[in-house]
């Protein structure tokens, strides 16, 4: 077995201090354009300047993150900000809101997780999906300047410093502590929502890092 880290959020702040510049997150720009990168250390700011505006908007381990849209640097930006209070994220697959007439199964999600904020990338994209959730109680997040006026912005969001709060969660994850709820594909009824908990998700880590290890001299 290689090295453990304590959790994913804790094993983003070591990087971060280890290689601050080193690239940690790339994504092309829409139609093929430049890609646009974060390092190491702006993800871990970010990450907790997000985790510390989650926490004060009631996120925490009975108040999940869901995410509707696909992969995105600000996706993977807020679930680790959600990881660092300690707040479930349970992405959900974007066909589920955008290719469904009765979004049963995005319903059936939503009333599984009972989450306290959801997050879209492209507002307008997903308005149609939105509307037909019961939002009473749970804010809505998104990367789109376009979005309405009460709608959170991940630039917002992102703006700032974590602070005490987020170390006071951090310091209480374990290997008990669930990451993810992962859903299932439903091709064989509703989706089930399995949970991914971050002990789990370390060993794999460890695991891997074993297997790139070098063999000790004999």
């Amino acid at each position: 077995m290689g090295a453990r880290p304590r959790s994913i959020p804790h094993l983003l702040d070591e990087k971060a201090k280890e290689h601050p510049d080193r690239p940690f997150l790339k994504q092309r720009e829409p139609g093929h354009g430049p890609w646009r990168t974060v390092a190491h250390a702006e993800a871990a700011r970010a990450s907790g300047a997000a985790a510390e505006k989650l926490h004060a908007l009631g996120l925490g381990p009975s108040a999940p993150l869901m995410i509707l849209s696909g992969n995105s640097i600000e996706h993977a930006i807020l679930t680790l900000a959600a990881m660092k209070v300690r707040a479930p994220v349970a992405p959900i697959s974007p066909p589920y809101s955008l290719m469904s007439a009765d979004f049963s199964k995005l319903k059936h999600c939503f009333a599984v997780v009972k989450p306290k904020a959801v997050f879209v990338q492209t507002f307008a994209q997903y308005e149609r999906a939105l509307a037909a959730l019961d939002l009473a109680g749970v804010e809505i997040l998104s990367a789109d300047e376009a979005a309405p006026e009460q709608v959170i912005r991940y630039a917002d969001l992102i703006d700032g410093e974590s602070g005490a709060a987020v170390s006071v969660e951090m310091d209480r994850i374990t290997d008990h502590t669930i990451a993810k709820f992962l859903f299932t594909s439903g091709s064989t009824g509703l989706p089930k929502a399995v949970p991914q908990y971050q002990g789990a998700m370390c060993a794999q880590i460890a695991a891997s890092e074993g297997l790139r290890s070098e063999p000790a001299n004999p």
